[in-house]
């Protein structure tokens, strides 16, 4: 049974979401960083696994990635954001073909057809999904 680890280093962005080299990944809509090996920000705490319910503790979870040199999310827009976690069809599909990722949706309030299908043909749980606006 995996359990989640809460790693400290999670930094924040000098500027533009400019990453430490410790903390290299933006994460989408906020001022933090994560670490590569542990890429799921809840509050102001990067986590190795998908975190708790209880840890996050109504803080919205972000995947922070470095795909096109930082998060593609604009403020204003639904961002799509995916971690596989080891479901090898989730991998395959995602709109990008990597283990974790976002994706700007513009205005598509549920980006309902990547959530449905994620729903479909991804081994949720442990892969994971979200549909949420930047402010």
């Amino acid at each position: 049974m995996l359990m989640a680890l809460a790693l400290a280093d999670c930094q924040t962005a000098a500027d533009n979401n400019n990453c430490p080299a410790a903390t290299p990944l933006p994460c989408a809509g906020t001022s933090s960083c994560c670490p590569t090996e542990a890429p799921i920000l809840c509050g102001n705490t990067c986590y190795n696994t998908m975190p708790s319910t209880a840890e996050c503790a109504g803080a919205p979870i972000t995947v922070c990635t470095d795909s096109n040199g930082g998060s593609p999310c604009e403020s204003g827009s639904y961002c799509y954001q995916w971690i596989c976690f080891g479901d090898s069809e989730c991998v395959s599909t995602n709109p990008n073909g990597t283990v974790s990722g976002a994706n700007d949706e513009g205005n598509d309030p549920s980006c309902t057809g990547l959530l449905t299908f994620g729903e479909h043909f991804w081994n949720i749980p442990p892969a994971w999904q979200s549909c949420t606006l930047l402010p």
